[in-house]
């Protein structure tokens, strides 16, 4: 079982164009649809059930009380009799964050990880650290009508131009409702006249609700207005579509209302319901402290077990049925009521994360999510599946990022499979089509050479820097932006050249020697310190290359300052990794790497060596002159962008130095466009990786000492604004030919992208999660929507047994280039 705190939380997204009917009595209804065929009903086996009704996923609690969803997806929880914050994770266990409470009552996460608790006993709020979960007091409230103390706490606010930020606080002693800074040292009242305010949630409109024991729930608009009157509200969330849920003490019941106040459904027989929280499916989490349950209700799709069964190109039928649980009565909708088919947005219940996680939305995909090698794919263990043929192609994915492959991956995979000499070929969880082939694939050959399954960005790869620095050190986002402001003087970012160019006999030690003349302490800690090279490279090569040693480029490259948790405690202490700051840095080897693709994709396409299929699919025999000359430019290609990381990481740790009197040490650089020489079973191959990353374990003869022991440390980064990790690999990478992912994978086109999301909520989407960024506009073709959910990336690689996480690295700022 994989650690749920070394995975950020699991999600499932998926499209799916479904018959309209459904399965079984089509229980999607009332939309108009055509007569299920019977091949479509045939699909469905008999006896077909999906769950139903309350479900109990934590029992045995001394008297659970509050709930909230924190940014990993976990299910926080406090508990008034053992003074105790508890988090459930993904396999359903329940881990204590905090102890020693005074009565913990209502909880929030902030945008920077803090966890607030409001502290009845106390009468006031705490912080509780993300990373250490240490406690302390972020703000006391006087106790003037002598009642029990403060009860709950509402959401963060973000961007409401009736209140530009802070957290609301119902007051529940003295009938006030406030809006407490983030820091908690400032309180504005923004709300008064009340019984005793307990709970609060806010819409998307910026409309504050507020449950209140005396009998009603408010909103404050800004002005008090009565919403609902109910016997004894506790606490109240809003929902998707902004229906309003309140669970009230005096019915033992949770009541779910339209925006306009009109009760819709309500769910009795909840025994003290006394916390509720919605994923982002919107299923329905609610504490029953009188028997010590924390239940669900699926309130969205159930799609339990996933079986999808292909009808006809592009028609799906899903098994077993899709319908409303028990408990609510509305019934489902299709998003396109009147087509004889329509796309069902699927959303794997409980998965999500807290309300704020919505903000993401899907756009138009690359090409249609279904392909037909679906149907050909046989599982052959947990998240790998194998596309039979002379050549099989493996496949590591779980069900959510399988359908996040298209019919071109897939076509580029074969078309590289059947390429005299290749022998294997894999696809990692963040494939995506690419020139030639994919990325995000692995091939290995005896005696070929395919430079398109290294890329054009040769040697693209990541360096980790580890700071003396802790979080809270950088929590002043003017902080900071400083750091970036210095960084941004010191390294030249998007096409821009050098600032500080290197010698011409610098660079040409660089193309042979690599990292050759770094101290051994840096040395053990390069995936290669150097590829053998004689330098034999066009002169246009080496004018882009000598122009650009020490930049970062533009695209997907950066530099990320980041706040580290560690899961693997061991581990980390071996890599050099502890909880603080880091700075992650991505980049290759420039416009030189770009031009030796390019001047032997020209010469072997005049020569007549590619794949009839596909022209950029050229190859050639690694023995021959030309594969020498590859080999030998490629080399020293590798040799720049190695020591161009070095280079960078260089820079940033003298303005950490500058700034904060930070130490600083280099904990690993890795490439993830490479083609190497290593040995598979005893026999040596020639392995190309192109978005992918070599995933060596302990006790791998290509193992250096230094991590023999452990396995070497793999940086694989994140999308824009996600976390990135340090993982390790598992004796399981055979299987993937040592090779797990290199990072999330498009899942929009730049192009799809630029058209299909919206500026402003991708903006909105960095600045809730507290991260800066030094660009005005997020750039879209960059942003977290184009991209893969990382979570379900890297829950394919573990669930396959190929690598684990040892640390996660949150992004606090992001430099990039235009």
């Amino acid at each position: 079982m994989v650690d749920p705190h070394s995975i950020v939380v699991k999600r499932a997204l998926v499209l799916l164009t479904i018959v309209a009917a459904g399965c079984q009595q089509g229980l999607i209804s009332p939309s108009p649809r055509p007569s299920p065929t019977p091949s479509a009903l045939s699909a469905c086996p008999a006896g077909a059930t999906a769950p139903a009704g309350p479900q109990v996923l934590l029992s045995n609690l001394p008297a659970p009380d509050d709930l909230a969803f924190d940014r990993d997806g976990r299910l926080l929880f406090g508990d008034i009799n053992a003074g105790t914050v508890s988090a459930m994770g993904i396999d359903g266990s329940a881990q204590p964050i905090a102890g020693g409470l005074s009565v913990p009552e209502g909880i929030v996460e902030l945008a920077n990880g803090e966890i607030l608790v409001a502290e009845q006993g106390r009468n006031r709020i705490v912080a509780i650290d993300p990373v250490s979960h240490g406690v302390s007091q972020w703000r006391a409230f006087a106790n003037r009508m002598g009642q029990e103390g403060i009860d709950g706490i509402g959401p963060e606010l973000l961007s409401i131009a009736a209140a530009p930020g802070g957290v609301i606080v119902p007051d529940s002693p003295n009938g006030l409702v406030w809006r407490v800074s983030l820091d908690g040292k400032t309180a504005t009242q923004i709300g008064s006249g009340m019984t005793r305010p307990v709970g609060s949630a806010v819409d998307q409109n910026g409309r504050i609700f507020v449950a209140d024991e005396g009998g009603s729930v408010w909103t404050l608009d800004p002005a008090r207005r009565r919403f609902a009157t109910l016997p004894t509200p506790d606490d109240v969330v809003v929902g998707r579509a902004g229906q309003i849920f309140v669970n009230t003490l005096g019915d033992n019941a949770i009541h779910e209302f339209d925006a306009q106040g009109h009760q819709l459904s309500m769910m009795s027989g909840i025994n003290q319901p006394q916390g509720i929280a919605l994923d982002g499916a919107d299923n329905l989490y609610y504490s029953e402290s009188g028997n010590g349950q924390i239940g669900r209700v699926v309130r969205s799709f159930i799609l339990d077990p996933p079986k999808v069964t292909r009808i006809s190109r592009g028609i799906f039928v899903i098994c077993p049925e899709i319908r409303r649980a028990a408990g609510f009565s509305k019934p489902l909708k299709l998003l396109a009521p009147n087509a004889p088919t329509a796309t069902l947005q699927l959303l794997q219940p409980g998965t999500l994360g807290h309300h704020q996680r919505r903000r993401r939305r899907s756009a138009k995909p690359i090409a249609g999510r279904d392909p037909a090698m679906m149907q050909t794919l046989q599982q052959v263990g947990t998240n790998h599946y194998r596309v039979p043929g002379d050549i099989p192609i493996d496949v590591f994915a779980n069900e959510a990022i399988l359908r996040t492959f298209d019919d071109a991956v897939f076509q580029q995979a074969r078309n590289t499979a059947a390429i005299p000499g290749v022998e294997s070929v894999v696809l990692m969880p963040d494939a995506h089509s690419g020139y030639g082939a994919p990325i995000g694939a692995v091939v290995a050959t005896r005696n070929t050479l395919i430079p398109m399954v290294a890329g054009y960005d040769i040697s693209c790869g990541m360096s980790f820097l580890q700071s003396s620095l802790q979080v809270e050190q950088l929590a002043d986002w003017r902080i900071r932006r400083s750091v970036i402001q210095a960084i941004e003087q010191r390294v030249a970012l998007g096409r821009d050249k050098a600032l500080t160019r290197v010698t011409k006999d610098r660079f040409e030690r660089i193309l042979r020697e690599g990292a050759q003349g770094y101290p051994a302490e840096i040395r053990d800690r390069l995936e290669r310190v150097k590829f053998d090279s004689e330098a034999q490279l066009s002169a246009r090569a080496r004018q882009r290359g000598i122009e650009t040693v020490g930049s970062v480029g533009s695209g997907n490259h950066f530099i990320e300052v980041q706040a580290v948790t560690v899961h693997r405690p061991e581990l980390a202490e071996t890599f050099g990794v502890r909880n603080g700051v880091g700075v992650m840095i991505h980049t290759g080897s420039r416009g030189l790497g770009h031009q030796v693709a390019s001047d032997f994709l020209q010469e072997l396409q005049s020569q007549g060596w590619q794949q009839p299929a596909d022209r950029e699919l050229v190859f050639m025999p690694a023995d021959s002159d030309v594969g020498r000359r590859y080999l030998d430019a490629m080399g020293a290609a590798a040799n720049i962008a190695i020591v161009n990381r070095l280079l960078l990481l260089a820079q940033v740790a003298e303005v950490l130095e500058e700034q904060f009197g930070a130490t600083t040490h280099v904990v690993y650089d890795i490439s993830h466009n490479l083609i190497q020489q290593e040995d598979v079973d005893g026999e040596p191959h020639w392995i190309h990786r192109k978005g992918a990353t070599r995933a060596f374990p302990a006790g791998h003869p290509g193992q250096p000492s230094r991590w023999q022991a452990t396995g070497h440390p793999i940086i694989t980064p994140g999308s824009m604004g996600t976390s990135s990790h340090i993982q390790v690999a598992q004796s399981g990478a055979r299987a993937s030919l040592y090779s797990i992912n290199h990072g999330a994978g498009r899942v929009l086109s730049r192009r799809a992208a630029n058209r299909g999301l919206k500026q402003a909520d991708a903006d909105r989407w960095l600045a809730e999660r507290d991260i800066l960024v030094n660009t005005r506009h997020v750039p879209l073709d960059e942003s977290a929507a184009a991209y893969k959910d990382i979570d379900q990336v890297i829950d394919s690689i573990a669930g396959a047994g190929l690598a684990s996480v040892v640390a996660s690295c949150r992004p606090m700022a992001v430099i990039k280039g235009s």
